[in-house]
């Protein structure tokens, strides 16, 4: 959705998941990128290799499924706890 309904360059890493728009390496991925969503909790994303982000242009992470154990300092790092886990009622303000 949002490919096509805005601005935005989309890319996506998943090492699980072979698809035309899913890259292969992460530092590609993510090369001058201004934010990185996670949104799943697969074990690569538990231990991050900072050094595969230096290459971003903003170096912000937005965790949606509380995976990451490991945060640089260097990181502008939002742990947003799992989304996943949030009912229909509950409504989350950013």
């Amino acid at each position: 959705m949002l490919k096509e309904q805005s601005n935005f360059e989309v890319r996506a890493f998943d090492p699980h998941v072979e698809a035309e728009m899913v890259e292969k390496d992460m530092e590609k991925a993510v090369q001058g990128a201004d934010l990185v969503l996670i949104l799943t909790d697969h074990n690569e994303f538990k231990e991050m290799d900072w050094d595969k982000f230096k290459g971003m242009s903003n170096l912000q992470v937005f965790d949606t499924k509380n995976v990451v154990s490991n945060v640089d300092e260097d990181v502008a790092y939002i742990n947003f706890g799992n989304l996943h886990q949030y009912t229909k009622k509950e409504q989350i303000l950013v």
